[in-house]
């Protein structure tokens, strides 16, 4: 009898160290399978391959090319940065390396006006079409306002006059791509 109840702590032991290890490495398997750290990489090398749809994204939003192909220039930035919210909202890129990548982008090309009612006249026909894009701007907004209120900084006076993007805002982003072409 004695030797029974001798037993019972080691083998409580190895049960617990065993639970303990398999948590580890069903952790360590879960944040191998949902984050890559390389994508943050492959994003900005698709993203920075886009130029001409961003010069038409920026003329079909300010409105002054409202062409089939700049249209189709808007898409294709809708659809990357669709596929980012998807990656965001499902936890396999964070919304702060997004941040840190592509805020000013997703604001003009996503938060502007004229983009919000581009993708909600788009909602209204097909609710699910463009589901991640509302997602990953509030996110977005929210890091950026974490930031100002960290480090005081009084973010309606910040460039993008706290969010409300206007034609100044893209008009320097069609800059920016034209002129790296």
């Amino acid at each position: 009898m004695s030797g029974a109840t001798n037993g019972w702590p080691l083998t409580t032991i190895v049960i617990v160290s065993g639970l303990v290890c398999f948590a580890s490495l069903v952790a360590k398997e879960y944040t191998h399978a949902t984050y890559d750290p390389l994508l943050s990489e492959r994003l900005r090398e698709k993203f920075n391959g886009m130029l001409k749809d961003r010069v038409r994204a920026s003329k079909y939003l300010l409105g002054t090319d409202t062409s089939e192909a700049s249209r189709d220039g808007l898409v294709s930035i809708l659809e990357f940065f669709e596929r980012v919210g998807f990656d965001v909202v499902h936890r396999a890129n964070t919304a702060e390396n997004v941040h840190q990548d592509f805020f000013d982008y997703v604001m003009a090309y996503c938060g502007s006006k004229a983009a919000t009612k581009y993708v909600e006249n788009d909602r209204k026909t097909d609710p699910l079409i463009w589901e991640h894009l509302p997602p990953l701007v509030k996110r977005l907004r929210g890091v950026e306002l974490f930031k100002c209120r960290r480090f005081k900084v009084d973010y309606t006076k910040y460039k993008w006059n706290s969010f409300n993007f206007d034609k100044s805002a893209l008009e320097a982003l069609k800059a920016e791509s034209e002129t790296s072409q």
